[in-house]
């Protein structure tokens, strides 16, 4: 007897995103480039023949082929020029678009870096500093002595999609001008000093990286014994962070709203509740630097109170 997946399986349209997802991961596992305007072709002869036949597997093949097409479109985007061979000792000039803390200095990414007697650098490159001082922050101007040199192969692919054409070490500050930070990092730097006001060295060591994400305040006694315990994580901006402070927003709002029973017998406070705990998850992803760890636990916990608010399981 012949079953259609439609009436065998519930849920049956959350395998797009599966197709989808094999649609980019079969894109970067071919050997070779094949022009967009295949992925674009075959894209609309599926798209077609899933209109005009309400097919399960056309369908499926059309999120597919989207995958690949998408993947396509955003290659043909990018054009990062990779360093070809090291320059070392040289000195360098370049504005900082981005910037975070470690615990054994800084990372920052430079863009538009000049090279005395030099025809060729990236219009990106990632430096580590493993110095905690100067503080290196967006928007500064900064003149340093350095080594730049290719990326790895296991590193290019990201780098190509991040537009970071080499990588390297600061081993000297020069010269640093400060730049005109926005309102954010402003923010961050008014929090940092007002823990470490207000807390002891050791609490504040803890405090700062967990709530602006500044690893670099924190000594490397403090992180060895964190790291011998098997708790290291702790000391950075994750997913357990951002699932707390969610859940403790979420409840402590719906909690006070059960105390007015007038009120929510006339208005929904779990989806006002989700509403404002989702505002406050993203303020927080902003004050701790947006780290990737975070970021992705932000989208997560996005797609959870969007179910609460529509009332989708």
């Amino acid at each position: 007897m012949k079953i259609k997946l439609e009436t065998k399986y519930q849920l049956v349209d959350l395998w797009y995103f599966v197709a989808f997802a094999f649609g980019i991961a079969l894109y970067f596992g071919l050997p070779f480039e094949i022009h967009l305007s295949v992925w674009g072709g075959l894209f609309a002869v599926f798209a077609i023949a899933a209109f005009f036949k309400k097919y399960l597997w056309l369908k499926i093949c059309v999120f597919f082929v989207m995958g690949l097409l998408i993947a396509s479109v955003r290659t043909a985007f990018v054009q990062t020029e990779f360093l070809e061979y090291p320059r070392w000792n040289k000195i360098i000039e370049a504005k900082v678009v981005s910037s975070f803390s470690t615990h054994s200095g800084q990372m920052v990414v430079l863009e538009e870096p000049r090279i005395y007697k030099a025809k060729f650098l990236p219009k990106r490159i990632r430096m580590k500093f493993d110095e905690i001082e100067p503080k290196l922050s967006v928007g500064d101007k900064i003149k340093f002595k350095g080594h730049v040199y290719p990326p790895q192969s296991h590193q290019r692919l990201r780098f190509f999609y991040q537009g970071i054409g080499a990588q390297g070490k600061i081993v000297e500050v020069l010269d640093h001008q400060k730049g005109d930070s926005g309102w954010i990092d402003k923010m961050r730097s008014a929090i940092m000093e007002r823990l470490k006001n207000v807390l002891d060295e050791q609490q504040a060591e803890i405090a700062i990286p967990l709530v602006v994400g500044e690893q670099g305040v924190v000594s490397k006694e403090l992180y060895e014994i964190y790291r011998k315990a098997g708790i290291a994580h702790v000391l950075s901006v994750s997913g357990f962070h951002m699932a707390l402070l969610a859940g403790f927003v979420f409840f402590l709002i719906r909690g006070l709203f059960a105390l007015i029973p007038g009120l929510v017998l006339r208005i929904s406070s779990k989806k006002i509740a989700a509403v404002l705990a989702f505002a406050v998850t993203g303020f927080y992803l902003l004050i701790s630097g947006v780290q990737i760890p975070a970021l992705r636990s932000f989208l997560m916990i996005g797609i959870v109170f969007l179910g609460v608010i529509t009332d989708r399981k």
